[in-house]
Formats: C-alpha cells, structure tokens, sequence
C-alpha cells in the first residue's frame, strides 16, 4: 500500500482514508465503477466454461443424486426409502435440486454454478484488499484465485460455493457489515460443517473488538448484534433441526466414513498429504515462487496487515481440526489453502511495488516474482486442462448400462458410487463407507476395502457389482467362488472393468 505522508499532487484518499499515489487512484476508479464487478464475474465466468465446462470427478455425485431425488419429489435420500445424510453439502443439493427440477444437466448446471462462485470468490478477496487500499494485492487476487489448479480441480462440487460464503463473511466482517457476516457464514456451515470453524473466528474477532473497546464487561451484551445471532440460529437451527427429525442427525455419514478410510494402511492422512498436495499442484520453480510468499506474507501480516488475520486463522484453525479428525487425504480437503496462498502472494507482490516506487532496482525481483506466478498458474491450468480422469467416462458408460439393463430394484456394489449411482438410479452399496453406517463400522474392523467388500457381499444383498481388474483381488476371488458372473465389460479399457451379477441372497 503506497502510504505518504503528505498528499501527493494528483493522489486521492482511498476508501480507508489513505493517501494513493496516482496509478492506484486510477485502479481504485476503475475497479470502483459499478460495472466491474459484474463485467469481472462474467468475463471470468465465461473464460472458465470455455475450458472446464465438463470437468468433474466422482464424489460430487452422491450430491446430484440427492438433488436429483428432491425435483423427482421422493425426499432428500440418496437410495430410496434409506433416510441417511451421505452429502456434506445439503445447501448445494437444495441448489441443484432447482435445475434438475426443470430438467437440466445437473453435472453442467454444478459447473457452471460452480465456475460463478470461483469468479466472485476472487472478488470478494478483491474487495478486502480494495477497503484496506491495497489494490495491487488486490489484482493478484483477481488473477489469482480463478486460475489456482486446485481450486478449478473442485469444479462441480460444494467447495467453489463454500469457499465464496465463507469469503463473503469475511469481507462482511472487515467492512463492519454484521447482517451479511451472519448470512453468509450461516450459509457457509449449511454447505460444509466445518463452516463452524470460520464462525469461532468470527465470534473471537468480535470479542477482541469489544475488549479494544475499552468498554466495561458489564455493557457488552449491549455492543453484540442480537438481531444477527439470531438471524444466523434461525438459519443453521432449522437445517439442524430438520436433519435431526428427518436423519436422526445433523452430522453426515462422510465424516464417520472419511475417519475410517483414514486408519486404513493404504490412506494418507491429511496433514501428511500436504507434501502430495505441493507436487500435485505446486511443482517445480512455480511451486518455489509461491511457497517463497508464504514466510514473508504472514510476516506482513502480523507486522502491519492485521486485517487479513481472520482469514489465515480460519485457514489455520481448519488445518488443524482437519489433521485432528484424523480423516483420509482427498484433493479438494485443502480447497481452503487456496486463498491464504494467493493473500500471501498478493501481500508479497504489493510490499514489493510499494518499495519499488522509492527502490527502483526492487522493480526487477518484482518483475520476476509476477512473471514467474503468472507463467506457473498458465501452465498449471494447461496442464490440468489436458489431464482427464478416464474413471469418468468409465463410470458414466456403465452406470447408464445398469439402467438400462437391470431391475429397477436392484442393488449394486462399488467402491466408488457417485456416477456409478447417479447414472443407473439403482440401489448403491458403498465399499468406502459414504452410503451405509455399518460400512465404515467394518472398514475398522477389517483395515482394508476389499476384506469389508467381501463382508458386504456376504451380509448385504447385492446383486451385481463394479469391479476393476486387479482391484479387491479378496473381492474378486470370492465373488467367482459364489458363483458371481461376468454380464458386461466396456471395450477397449485398460485395465478392464467388469459389471458381475451375484446371486441376490447374502449369505447368512
């Protein structure tokens, strides 16, 4: 933030009050004017689409299933009759189940959804730096935060909605906009429950206030906005309520499910999955540029910017919960990193800039450091552009295959079922513990996928079953001993997969 302290002829106050220099007065006017934020979203929107309109991957799913159910007016279950919360996100359900209501993709319809969250993510991050006249950190978050691999690679899911509420509150809460803050973090916890975390953020940023206020304890209760607690019980009670009557539990399944996978030998566990994280989505010199940001980033931030402390203790206080749950490592579990990683670039490259302007030799690091971010959020996006999960089309091609082949009361076994169960619209048996309580109950007591598929396959009644060649070799040998048998293959698949119809009673 280029500060002075006298006012400098053709500068102007920002909207904290602060002295700009020229160039970022002209930033602060054109990013001001009301047709940015939408030409913004759109335009980066649109780009997004261009290239990953389809991009998905199998858990979200599980998601559109439930949202399917809800416009086909069968309730809010994944199988039917089976009252079992298996989403983390009822709120993206309630979303979709509009879209399917009206008979739209809802794959297309969560991407498109998903690609304008990302979008006016980058712009709530955007406007945080704008109320604290930092416009440059401002853009990087512009840039930034839409083209992190990692958080494009969550396209179609919960997370890019989560991520905009929990963001939202945010910048709610640095603009002293406590209706807003109460909204949007109520919001955040009815997509993912962990949005709680941000809410004891929020509730300790607003002790601290109250304590610098220099007001006696006894008129607290007066300062603390009643209207908006209640706004955001109201919200979060009524969902909570709800799932109690409906499910018997506001706490869905996953979470029970994920602690299992996560003990299993096989599993990575979250804070040790970081490490796969950083060369997954932060290699090489690129991976060097950003990580080199994070030390002097959170300097700045306890140094001078103390604005941006709530979201790095979000960011902080989800790792670590996250670590403590002891849950399996998947890719989109780090989702939240994103933006502490691009604030952390953002402070780095404005410090930079603000020094350059009396450093004029700093302008080279500055000009490397830009280039270098750039350059390694383009290839990344190339790369992740050309990678595609051949499971997808696998799974899409026979799960349309078991509607179109089976019963429509039959029950199928996988170990992944999200478009397995979507496409077929059968009856889903899930190896990894998402659908039914007592899985994740056998996952512990068999350490291992493919000894608790061969206890579902004897004590459950499943009639056909997914299989993968070479996967769950137990599975595999004792489904050939019951006399399971092969009715369809998809062609040209290595490895293959196979579709096997079992006898329909389990074995007692």
């Amino acid at each position: 933030m280029v500060k002075v302290a006298e006012k400098i002829e053709g500068g102007e106050k920002g909207r904290a009050g602060i002295v700009t220099s020229p160039s970022v007065s002209l930033s602060l006017h054109f990013t001001g004017t009301p047709w940015f934020p939408l030409f913004y979203v759109a335009i980066t929107t649109a780009l997004l689409l261009v290239v990953f309109a389809q991009r998905t991957y199998d858990d979200p799913f599980i998601t559109y299933r439930y949202a399917a159910n809800l416009a086909r007016g069968v309730g809010f279950v994944y199988n039917l009759g089976q009252r079992v919360l298996s989403t983390t996100s009822p709120l993206f359900a309630l979303v979709l189940s509009v879209p399917a209501h009206i008979t739209l993709d809802i794959p297309l319809a969560a991407n498109v959804f998903g690609a304008l969250c990302i979008a006016a993510g980058g712009w709530c991050l955007f406007d945080m730096a704008r109320a604290h006249d930092q416009p440059i950190a401002g853009w990087v978050a512009l840039l930034g935060y839409p083209s992190f691999s990692l958080l494009i690679n969550t396209l179609g899911s919960e997370i890019p909605l989560y991520l905009l509420l929990c963001l939202g509150a945010l910048d709610a809460l640095s603009l002293h906009k406590a209706l807003y803050c109460a909204v949007w973090s109520a919001l955040a916890v009815l997509t993912r429950p962990d949005g709680l975390l941000l809410v004891l953020v929020i509730s300790a940023v607003g002790l601290i206030r109250l304590i610098k206020s220099s007001q006696p304890i006894i008129k607290w209760p007066t300062f603390i906005p009643w209207r908006e607690v209640a706004i955001f019980v109201v919200i979060t009670g009524a969902w909570t309520t709800f799932a109690c009557l409906y499910f018997g539990t506001p706490i869905p399944l996953t979470l029970s499910a994920k602690q299992a996978q996560g003990s299993l030998p096989v599993s990575t566990l979250y804070l040790p999955g970081l490490a796969v994280m950083k060369n997954d989505y932060l290699p090489g010199v690129y991976g060097v540029l950003v990580l080199s940001c994070i030390l002097p980033g959170i300097a700045l931030l306890i140094w001078s910017e103390h604005h941006w402390l709530p979201l790095f203790l979000w960011i902080t206080l989800y790792m670590g919960a996250y670590g403590i749950l002891g849950v399996s490592r998947y890719f989109w579990y780090y989702s939240p990193l994103v933006p502490g990683l691009v604030v952390a670039m953002g402070l780095v490259v404005q410090a930079l800039y603000d020094k350059a302007t009396q450093v004029t030799w700093l302008a080279i690091p500055l000009a490397i450091l830009i280039i270098g971010l750039l350059a390694g959020q383009a290839l990344q996006m190339l790369e992740l552009a050309q990678h595609t999960d051949t499971r997808i089309t696998t799974y899409k091609d026979i799960g349309e295959w078991l509607n179109r082949n089976t019963p429509a009361g039959a029950t199928v076994g996988a170990l992944e079922v999200g478009e397995l169960g979507f496409y077929s619209q059968r009856t889903m048996v899930d190896f990894a513990g998402l659908l039914q309580p007592e899985t994740a109950v056998v996952l512990r007591m068999t350490g291992s996928y493919d000894k608790a598929s061969v206890w579902l396959l004897k004590h459950t009644p499943i009639e056909f079953l997914v299989i993968q060649q070479g996967s769950l070799p137990l599975l595999n040998k004792f489904a050939t001993a019951r006399g399971c048998a092969k009715v369809y293959a998809p062609a040209g698949l290595v490895p293959a997969w196979y579709v096997l119809r079992c006898p329909s009673q389990p074995l007692q």
